[in-house]
């Protein structure tokens, strides 16, 4: 029998299923078994439901709670975990946000490699105590046995924080089969009651002014005025989903918009989609963006973090420089105008996304990542 390695994947559990849940759900999926024995620890605050993608019952036997009492009660809860490294002979242990990367850093008498994923940084976009809590994060990190990172953009701002122990493994989605999401997606035009002949533009993603849904709004404004027959899906919640709703009541546009909140079936919503924007304003290499690529979806993205690594200009979709919104509504137009170049720039999305950032790519790289820190560490007990 193989000697499995028992790796602790720690995130806290925040009730929605963003970025990071959705990668480590395709660690999960794509894990090698025969070497890997992965166990899902949760920080679960109390009265905070579970994020969608963990209900799956294939998660049951390997998901474990520790309860999250804050900060003040962070060493505590590090002991706990420290416990159940002992107990589980744990041989990694895997952080994926800031509470958990603050249990690395406190955990008591670690025995073992610890290794620190940031999934971005939101930086200059962030504002108040959010900026603070960065900034700590990117001191506490620099105790961990590794750094990794799931993009270059990542990669030179953790090297530029200070931090020599960085790594890159390059952010991944599982590929859906052809058609997958169709009848989802014909359930949701029909809903939002839109046709065949209207051209869908919209986003997946935390409503969040870094994610410039604010631009998009403004474009789709000036798309509509010049007559064109769209309509603008923007899907998640966030600090500015309300701000965004009554900018588009400001404008006129309120009925040529849905915002349907938070989605459980985000890839449903992204296949009604005949255009995917990512107007942000900073981003690392965003998983929507790979989703939507996934499921042949054209891209019109902002010149920011990895997207212009993913996007070719008139390949599989086009770029624009972040903040602007004329250049985000000319590119959405060329698109809007000519339905054969959107359906080819869909396939050689779908065609980048197989080639270059399928969930078996990435794992295999981590699993390799995985055996060398813990071979590195053990050597130098």
């Amino acid at each position: 029998m193989k000697n499995l390695k028992n790796i602790l994947l720690v995130k806290g559990n925040y009730g929605q299923s963003c970025g990071p849940e959705t990668l480590l759900n395709t660690i999960l999926g794509e894990l090698d078994q025969n070497n890997f024995s992965p166990t899902l620890v949760q920080l679960k605050k109390a009265g905070v439901g579970q994020a969608e993608v963990f209900c799956d019952e294939r998660w049951d036997s390997i998901k474990q709670i520790l309860p999250w009492r804050g900060i003040a009660g962070s060493y505590f809860v590090a002991r706990q975990l420290a416990q159940m490294a002992q107990v589980q002979k744990a041989d990694l242990i895997h952080t994926h946000d800031m509470r958990a990367n603050l249990l690395g850093y406190l955990m008591p008498g670690r025995q073992v490699p610890w290794i620190s994923q940031i999934h971005g940084w939101l930086g200059h976009t962030h504002s108040g105590r959010w900026r603070l809590y960065e900034w700590v994060d990117s001191r506490i990190i620099r105790k961990a046995d590794l750094v990794l990172v799931g993009s270059t953009a990542a990669y030179n701002e953790v090297r530029n924080s200070g931090i020599e122990r960085v790594e890159i493994v390059l952010n991944a989605v599982p590929v859906p089969t052809e058609g997958a999401y169709k009848d989802k997606a014909q359930l949701i035009r029909e809903k939002i009651g839109v046709g065949p002949e209207t051209v869908v533009v919209g986003m997946t993603s935390r409503i969040h002014p870094g994610k410039g849904q604010k631009y998009l709004i403004d474009a789709l404004k000036l798309l509509i005025d010049k007559g064109r027959q769209i309509f603008g899906l923007i899907a998640g919640e966030g600090p500015d989903l309300e701000a965004i709703r009554q900018q588009a009541k400001d404008l006129g546009i309120a009925d040529k918009v849905e915002f349907p909140g938070y989605c459980k079936d985000v890839l449903g919503y992204a296949e009604a989609m005949d255009i995917f924007a990512v107007p942000s304003l900073k981003e690392s290499l965003p998983l929507a963006a790979l989703e939507a690529m996934s499921l042949g979806k054209p891209i019109v993205a902002s010149k920011v973090g990895d997207l212009p690594l993913v996007v070719a200009e008139g390949e599989n979709g086009l770029l624009v420089e972040p903040g602007s919104t004329e250049e985000l509504a000319t590119a959405l137009d060329k698109l809007i105008c000519n339905e054969q170049s959107r359906l080819e720039m869909g396939v050689r999305a779908r065609q980048t996304i197989v080639k270059d950032y399928s969930g078996p790519a990435m794992t295999r790289k981590l699993e390799n990542v995985y055996a060398r820190i813990m071979e590195k560490y053990n050597n130098h007990k």
